[in-house]
C-alpha cells in the first residue's frame, strides 16, 4: 500500500502489510502495520487535533503505567503522525470479555486504581473541570458539536449544545476529588488478559482531573456494551467508593460535547 506518509514513517513500516482500524471512536486515522515480528499502530491526525498530545501523553506517562512504545512521531504541513506498539491482551469490549462480565469490571478496576495512583505533582496535563468547560465551549463556538452528536435523551433535555453548556456551568459539581485521569476511559481504551489490567490507548486526554470524569465514561460504557446497568455497583464496590449519581450524570453529559 503506497501512502504519501513523511519519510521517517515509511522507513519504519515498509514491507509491511497496513489495514485500516475501524474500532472504537479515535478521531483520528487508525492503521495496523504488521509483518512477521513487528505489530504497530500509525494514528494520523490533522495538525493541532490532539494527537500532538497523545504523543505528549506516552511519553510522560512511559514507565508509569502500561501505554504503547512511541515507535516514531512526525508531522507534515497538515497531518501529525503517531506510530506505536501494540499493547498485549484483549480489548475490553472482546466476546471473551462481553461473555465474562464480571471479569470485565474487576479488569476496569483494576486499572482505575492504576491511574489514580499516579502521582499527580510533577504533572502539567490538566484537564480539570475548568479546563474541560472552556474546551466545551470551544467546540461548540467552532460548531465541533452538534445535536447529531448528542445522545438522544440529551436532546430531548437541552434542545442544543448551548443549552447543555449553559446547564453544566449552572451545576458545576461543589467539589473535585482531584487523580490522574485516562480522559476517555471506555472498554475499547483498556486492555487485559484475564483478570490482569495490561495497558491503555487513546490517552490524548489523559491527565489531572476529578477521578469521576473516568469512573463516568467507564459506567456509561458499561451500560452500552452490555445493555444493563447491573455493572455499575460491582464496579464501585470493587474500587470501594459509594455510588455518586450526581457526578456519574454530570460527566456523562459533559462528555457530549467532546
Amino acid at each position: 500500500m503506497n501512502r504519501v506518509w513523511p519519510q521517517k514513517i515509511n522507513e519504519k513500516i515498509k514491507n509491511m502489510e497496513i489495514i485500516r482500524n475501524d474500532i472504537g471512536m479515535s478521531t483520528a486515522g487508525v492503521y495496523q502495520c504488521i509483518s512477521d515480528t513487528k505489530s504497530y499502530y500509525l494514528k494520523i491526525s490533522s495538525k493541532d487535533n490532539g494527537l500532538k498530545n497523545e504523543y505528549r501523553n506516552i511519553c510522560w506517562l512511559n514507565g508509569k503505567a502500561p501505554v504503547p512504545k512511541v515507535i516514531e512521531w512526525d508531522s507534515d504541513e497538515t497531518n501529525d503522525y503517531l506510530l506505536v506498539s501494540k499493547i498485549d491482551g484483549l480489548m475490553l469490549c472482546d466476546e471473551y470479555y462481553l461473555n465474562n462480565p464480571q471479569t470485565a469490571v474487576s479488569v476496569l478496576a483494576k486499572g482505575l486504581k492504576l491511574l489514580q495512583s499516579i502521582d499527580i505533582k510533577n504533572c502539567n496535563m490538566v484537564n480539570d473541570l475548568e479546563n474541560k468547560l472552556k474546551s466545551a465551549r470551544i467546540n461548540i463556538q467552532n460548531n465541533n458539536v452538534s445535536l447529531n452528536d448528542l445522545d438522544e435523551e440529551t436532546i430531548k433535555q437541552f434542545q442544543s449544545p448551548d443549552l447543555l453548556l449553559e446547564y453544566l456551568y449552572d451545576n458545576k459539581p461543589e467539589y473535585e476529588e482531584l487523580t490522574f485521569t485516562h480522559g476517555d476511559y471506555c472498554l475499547p481504551n483498556i486492555f487485559g488478559v484475564e483478570n490482569e489490567i495490561k495497558g491503555f490507548i487513546d490517552i490524548g486526554s489523559a491527565g489531572i482531573a476529578d477521578k469521576w470524569q473516568d469512573i463516568a465514561l467507564c459506567v456509561r460504557s458499561l451500560w452500552h456494551n452490555f445493555n444493563t446497568d447491573e455493572y455499575d455497583d460491582l464496579l464501585l464496590e470493587i474500587l470501594g467508593i459509594e455510588k455518586d449519581n450526581k457526578k456519574l450524570n454530570y460527566y456523562i453529559l459533559l462528555d457530549e460535547l467532546f
